[in-house]
């Protein structure tokens, strides 16, 4: 932030915008020197007082611009954080779509297949085969076994 971007700002230029604000008047200045009236004492001390002011105030601008900007950054942070979380959840979320449709189309082919006539005499085939071999297995393990 540079040091003057304070001045840019409208309560700076309402501040600089009185120069009895931020000088005193030389004629006063003179007579105070010079030991004049209360009036003119108090006047020249009013001046100096809100020069004072004046000067707090564009230190807590300052202050306050630069804490400004510190949090537009945060927030900057902060968006670009959302940004990637929404994406994660993006990602996921189409992940998870892809997951579902998968898992659908699978029961669908399985349903086909579980309906398909070929598949099920190639079942029947297969069981009865296995049925079989274990039946003939039995037989020679029965004969074999079998004490003379």
């Amino acid at each position: 932030m540079s040091s003057n971007s304070h001045s840019n700002h409208p309560l700076y230029a309402f501040l600089q915008s009185d120069p009895s604000r931020h000088q005193a008047d030389p004629e006063i200045s003179a007579a105070r020197v010079q030991g004049t009236s209360p009036a003119e004492d108090a006047d020249s001390e009013k001046i100096g007082a809100d020069r004072g002011l004046n000067k707090h105030l564009i230190s807590l601008l300052t202050t306050v611009q630069a804490h400004s900007s510190q949090l537009d950054q945060m927030v900057k942070h902060l968006n670009s954080l959302v940004r990637r979380v929404e994406s994660v959840e993006s990602i996921f979320s189409d992940g998870q779509e892809q997951i579902h449709q998968s898992v659908a189309e699978f029961r669908s082919d399985t349903e086909k297949i579980g309906e398909s006539p070929f598949i099920r005499a190639i079942f029947i085939y297969v069981v009865w085969s296995a049925r079989k071999e274990d039946f003939e297995n039995l037989h020679v393990t029965f004969w074999v076994n079998t004490p003379s």
